[in-house]
C-alpha cells in the first residue's frame, strides 16, 4: 500500500503565507515613502557636520582608506561607506554619518 505524497512543513508554510498575504495599497505605499523620506530629511539635517569621537571617528576615518577596524572586521560596513564617501558633497566624515543616517 502506498503512502500518500505530503508536502514538507517548509513549503507548506510558504504556501499558506503567500496565499494570505494581501497587496499594499498604494496610499499606505506613498504614505510609508513620505514618512521615511521626511525621517532621512530631518537625519540628515542634523547630522554631525564632522570628525566625532571614540568607534565613531575610527569608522569614519576607515571609510576613506579601507583599513582594518576591530577584530570582526566590519567590511561590508566599510565597502557600503566607501561608496558613500565617492558623493561629491561636505567632507568624508559627513559622507560616513550620511551612510548610517541612510540605512538607520
Amino acid at each position: 500500500m502506498r503512502r500518500p505524497e505530503t508536502t514538507p512543513p517548509q513549503r507548506r508554510l510558504i504556501e499558506i503565507d503567500s496565499r494570505s498575504m494581501k497587496p499594499i495599497k498604494r496610499a499606505d505605499l506613498l504614505i510609508s515613502l513620505a514618512i521615511g523620506i521626511l525621517a532621512l530629511a530631518l537625519y540628515v539635517r542634523t547630522l554631525a557636520p564632522s570628525l566625532l569621537w571614540g568607534d565613531s571617528a575610527e569608522f569614519q576615518t576607515l571609510c576613506a582608506t579601507l583599513g582594518m577596524t576591530h577584530p570582526s572586521g566590519y567590511t561590508s560596513h566599510l565597502f557600503i561607506c566607501k561608496l558613500f564617501t565617492l558623493i561629491p558633497l561636505k567632507n568624508i566624515a559627513w559622507r560616513a554619518n550620511l551612510m548610517s543616517a541612510f540605512f538607520e
